[in-house]
């Protein structure tokens, strides 16, 4: 792939230089001689390339797309991934009371352990996804785990609590790189008509991670002490890393070129001399830290601003309601750490029904409402991925749920009724926003992983915020005025998505101004 007239490089080029460190390994290793009878060099070599083959792992070769069975291998990997982040974070919400009683401080302080790894979540996904376009999903996947491994490991040794901040501050950039790799994957694999099911079954893997979190969260509290969750955080991330290391194979499709023979090598080695000249340059070293960033671009565009902002608001009410639950049902209800742990298994059952029923719904009137502009001569546009009906009712339900679970908590009704009423506001909450999440990928399938990684800033900036200020909020509001509140903004922004819907030919004819 040459450089262009002007010397910039061709958008495509530079995610492929992980290819160029391959065929320099091997050009390396070809050209490297060994004295006869020289075993010790012959078996380092051997082990060197059993561990580069490794580090590469499964191969895919062909060139029609995946089958339906690596598919199904592939969403299974993927889906374990996105369930660590959730259950790094829903893991400690039991614990919370233990950590500020063990390190003698106030609720506000162990609520920034854990905004800490949430405001992280938001940012860093960004990054992962800026050096994913680069370098391919696989390696960043291995590398971010492993940070997430290491960061739990230290967090269970923790002597105050900014040290515990810090850690989790560290575990957090490792576990929250699948927030924009799992849908780049998921881009890169499944087609147009599959996606929003495929998306259903990822976020399957949060909701899974989040439900069971609290759940074993309460009962390790209960028996060995608040540093257990990190340990079994570790444990599990570990777990994870093994399946990618061993079953995932690259999907970005920007590496499969030089497998493809779109890429050869003569164009790996001009672009990687061109780079090497132009890294020559004090602008280049001036400007590199900001790369990272660029998928931050994104925002620019009205339509992805927007879908953003309508994922990330419910989101952040849905997580401060988690922390407040914690608060409520210790100090009102006067429940244990596992009978909290198992109350919040409901609110997964809720996100569980809504990605099940509301992903088949969105992929069935997305095939419908394609036959029909098909068939009456038109085009096929990504807004047709947003349904009112199925937008709606999820809405309906998100609204209506928080307003009443606010004000039964504020009234201290029976216990049992919150409780239900959190079903709602998670099935709503789920059940409107995937349809556009999948929006999103369709939008710009190229930079997928970096439309998520925007999604997930506006998301855990605003779950960050409400969640370090939970405690704060509602003794100055109290429970129902401050989800009655949440609930009205709700609708304010939800609203944003018919502006999006209408104007379908403007997103179009910006991206193509724009050229991604």
């Amino acid at each position: 792939m040459k450089e262009s007239q002007h010397g910039a490089p061709s958008p495509k080029v530079i995610t492929i230089h992980l290819d160029e460190s391959h065929l320099s390994s091997q050009i390396e290793h070809q050209s490297t001689c060994y004295p006869a009878g020289d075993n010790g060099s012959k078996r380092a070599v051997t082990l060197s390339s059993w561990l580069w083959r490794l580090w590469e792992g499964p191969t895919h070769t062909s060139q029609t797309g995946f089958s339906q069975r690596q598919k199904t291998l592939i969403l299974f990997i993927v889906a374990l991934g996105a369930s660590i982040s959730p259950m790094d974070t829903t893991l400690y919400y039991p614990a919370l009371a233990d950590v500020q009683t063990a390190f003698n401080t106030d609720a506000t302080a162990t609520n920034a352990s854990n905004a800490a790894f949430t405001f992280v979540t938001g940012v860093f996904p960004m990054i992962w996804a800026t050096c994913s376009e680069k370098w391919g999903r696989r390696p960043i996947y291995l590398i971010s785990f492993a940070i997430s491994i290491t960061g739990n490991a230290i967090c269970s040794v923790s002597t105050s609590i900014s040290m515990l901040i810090a850690l989790r501050f560290l575990s957090a950039i490792g576990s929250c790189s699948v927030f924009s790799l799992g849908a780049g994957t998921i881009g890169d694999v499944f087609e147009a008509d599959e996606r929003a099911r495929a998306m259903s079954w990822y976020t399957i893997g949060t909701i899974v991670g989040a439900a069971i979190g609290p759940v074993l969260g309460g009962y390790l509290t209960e028996a060995y002490g608040w540093r257990s969750v990190f340990w079994l955080a570790a444990s599990l991330t570990f777990l994870s890393w093994c399946t990618i290391l061993l079953l995932l194979p690259e999907t970005s499709p920007a590496r499969s070129e030089l497998d493809h023979g779109k890429v050869t090598e003569d164009d790996i080695m001009h672009e990687a001399s061109a780079r090497h000249q132009r890294s020559r340059h004090w602008r280049f070293w001036l400007l590199a830290p900001l790369k990272p960033f660029r998928a931050m671009t994104l925002l620019l565009y009205p339509n992805i601003f927007f879908a953003c902002l309508i994922n990330g608001f419910p989101f952040g009410v849905s997580l401060m309601l988690l922390t407040t639950f914690s608060w409520t049902y210790t100090s009102v209800y006067h429940y244990s750490n596992s009978m909290i742990g198992l109350c919040c298994l409901i609110t997964a059952v809720g996100t569980f029904l809504a990605v099940q029923i509301c992903g088949r719904w969105s992929d069935l009137a997305y095939r419908k409402e394609r036959k029909r502009v098909i068939a009456d001569g038109g085009e096929e546009k990504p807004e047709m991925r947003l349904n009112y009906r199925i937008y709606g009712l999820g809405l309906f339900l998100n609204v209506s749920s928080l307003v009443a679970y606010g004000w039964s908590v504020q009234n201290q009704v029976h216990s049992a009724i919150p409780i239900v009423l959190s079903f709602f506001v998670f099935f709503g909450f789920i059940s409107y926003p995937i349809i556009v999440t999948t929006y999103m990928i369709d939008f710009n399938r190229n930079r997928a992983a970096s439309s998520m990684a925007c999604n997930n800033l506006l998301r855990y900036i605003i779950a960050g915020l409400g969640t370090l200020f939970s405690a704060q909020l509602v003794d100055a509001l109290g429970n129902g005025i401050l989800y009655t509140g949440c609930a009205i903004i709700t609708l304010i922004i939800a609203s944003s998505l018919i502006y999006v819907k209408v104007n379908s030919k403007k997103w179009a004819k910006l991206l193509a101004q724009r050229g991604s």
